[in-house]
């Protein structure tokens, strides 16, 4: 302690603009340690193990415009600690307690007339003064979240007049009063997650004329007032999540014209009222995923000309109309998955011409139509794993020409029409593990030029044409594990020379190609459980990882990893 307060004492630091004594383990300042520095604009004096501070610690900072005092042990502030620091705009209090609760008198910031920002998150806090902030007229941004504070009093911000933000979230707040934002017309951002509020007045959002972000998830409403966010005309952002509302009124958006993100997630809704978006004229993200809905209203997106992603997976879906997506013209992505449809109608998807992602992943689909994606030309990610599909029609594919990422996997295909994927000249990766493949045609991947991962794992492939890989010169993945492949042919690899990672474990092969030689580039070679007696890796310089246990080998060539000079994984039990 002395060393610092020497230290701070030093001729050098009389006019320094900021001093950082963050991190170094204080637990005490002694009187008049700043005293000799009075020219400090920032003092940092975050993460120590201060438990206490002297009145009259911070008296000669009268210059200081940023103080923090973030992360200490501090469990009482004396009401005229901060009283000379006039021009104070930062004050940093979070986790300035020990655990215990913070007791601030309400007369604490009443000097703090320029005081912009005021962070004072998880410290406990039980109650705040109802006349704590009154002398904080310029304050913009007031941080009093994951506190335990139950309650505000209704005059708790009455002198805010120019606050842009409010953190409220994780506290214990059961209600709030009606009037609790009426002096907060400048407000821009409010967070109120994560409470404990069932129910709010209709009228508590009137004031908040120019706000533009508002976060109720996770606090619990079971019900929303008709008329609560009628006042909002400029609200860009709203969260309703991760709450137990089970229905919504139909004119609960009337007003909210310029809102462009809805998300309404992981509440109970069962159903939604056919005009419920019909103003979200602007809107361009919905989130209605993990819900209950079984069905929705034919015109229910019929308004929404601007919207470009919608979610409306892990919900009870089991049928789209034709009329679903009819004005979606300008949707980029689309999720479905996790819900119970059972079939597709031939074009419920032709309205979706700039649609780039579909996820239809996990549901019940035993087949789809061949013309299911023919006008969404613009599809660069397709999803349809984790159905029942025994069957592809050939030319379900052939439009998608610019298709980057397709899963079809953990579904129940037995075989791959030769030309599914004769269009996909620019797919990069392909799953097609966990079918029941049996074979594949020598051409399925003729025109897959450009792709980098393909797995054929879990499938009951017994053999694969010589030529198989040929097309794939720029396959950086390969995955095989878990057939019933007992011989490679010997040219399998010739072409995959920037092949990097393989994975033929699981199966029954008894040796390895000649081809094998040439994977210069892998750097992961995965043959574990498998019939091989004998190996050799001597081309393998790039190897870092090999898995080779579980097979026939009696014996390992004296010099079988000379080569691996990269090694740093290795099974061989």
């Amino acid at each position: 302690m002395e060393e610092l307060n020497a230290r701070i004492k030093h001729t050098k630091l009389i006019n320094a603009r900021s001093l950082d004594l963050d991190k170094l383990k204080l637990d005490k300042l002694p009187n008049g340690i700043f005293d000799a520095i009075p020219s400090v604009r920032s003092l940092n004096l975050s993460e120590n193990l201060l438990s206490e501070l002297s009145n009259n610690i911070f008296d000669k900072l009268t210059k200081l415009s940023f103080l923090s005092l973030d992360s200490n042990k501090i469990t009482k502030l004396s009401c005229g600690i901060f009283d000379h620091l006039t021009k104070l705009q930062f004050l940093i209090l979070n986790a300035c307690n020990d655990g215990s609760s913070v007791v601030l008198s309400d007369t604490i910031f009443n000097s703090l007339a320029s005081l912009q920002s005021l962070y004072m998150s998880h410290n406990e806090i039980i109650n705040l003064p109802n006349t704590m902030f009154n002398s904080l007229t310029n304050l913009k941004i007031l941080n009093i979240s994951c506190n335990k504070i139950t309650n505000l009093p209704s005059t708790t911000f009455d002198s805010l007049i120019n606050l842009y933000v409010l953190d409220l979230r994780c506290n214990g707040l059961t209600m709030l009063p009606k009037n609790l934002f009426k002096s907060l017309s400048k407000l821009k951002k409010l967070n109120m997650s994560y409470n404990r509020l069932t129910k709010l007045p209709k009228s508590i959002f009137v004031p908040l004329k120019n706000v533009n972000k508002i976060n109720m998830s996770s606090s619990g409403l079971t019900k929303l007032p008709t008329t609560l966010f009628n006042s909002l005309t400029e609200l860009k952002i709203l969260n309703i999540s991760n709450n137990c509302l089970t229905k919504l009124p139909e004119s609960i958006f009337v007003s909210l014209k310029n809102v462009n993100k809805i998300n309404m997630s992981y509440n109970g809704l069962t159903k939604l009222p056919k005009s419920i978006f019909v103003s979200l004229k602007n809107v361009n993200k919905i989130n209605m995923s993990y819900n209950s809905l079984t069905k929705l209203p034919i015109t229910l997106f019929n308004s929404l000309t601007e919207l470009k992603i919608l979610n409306m997976s892990n919900n009870n879906l089991n049928k789209l109309s034709i009329m679903t997506f009819l004005s979606l013209n300008n949707l980029e992505e689309l999720d479905i998955s996790y819900n119970y449809i059972t079939r597709l109608l031939n074009n419920v998807f032709d309205p979706l011409v700039n649609v780039r992602l579909i996820n239809m992943a996990n549901n019940q689909l035993s087949r789809l139509p061949k013309i299911l994606f023919e006008l969404t030309t613009n599809l660069e990610v397709l999803d349809i794993s984790c159905n029942r599909l025994t069957y592809l029609p050939k030319m379900i594919f052939s439009t998608l020409i610019k298709l980057d990422v397709l899963n079809i996997s953990d579904n129940e295909l037995v075989v791959l029409p030769k030309i599914l994927f004769g269009s996909l000249f620019n797919l990069r990766h392909l799953n097609l593990q966990q079918n029941r493949l049996v074979r594949l045609s020598p051409a399925t991947f003729e025109s897959l030029n450009n792709l980098k991962t393909l797995d054929l794992s879990t499938n009951k492939l017994t053999m694969l044409p010589t030529k198989l890989f040929n097309p794939m010169s720029k396959l950086h993945k390969l995955y095989l594990k878990h057939n019933k492949l007992t011989v490679l042919p010997n040219k399998i690899f010739d072409t995959l020379i920037d092949l990097e990672v393989l994975s033929v474990a699981e199966n029954k092969i008894i040796k390895l190609p000649r081809s094998f030689s040439s994977l210069v580039n892998l750097r992961e070679l995965y043959i574990s459980n498998n019939y091989l007696t004998k190996i050799t890796f001597d081309s393998l310089i790039e190897l870092e990882v090999l898995y080779v246990n579980n097979n026939q080998i009696k014996q390992l060539p004296n010099k079988l990893f000379n080569a691996l000079t990269k090694l740093r994984q290795l099974g061989v039990n």
